[in-house]
């Protein structure tokens, strides 16, 4: 059981920084729009 709560953690902390990571993309992406307008 111990090990299944440290999977999800685990899991829960992946998807987080994915989606981190995917917004930081977003931001990065807009910004060169601006630049590039």
């Amino acid at each position: 059981m111990h090990n299944f709560v440290d999977l999800c953690n685990c899991f829960d902390f992946t998807i987080q920084k994915y989606i981190q990571s995917l917004f930081l993309q977003n931001k990065n992406t807009q910004k060169t729009h601006v630049l590039i307008n």
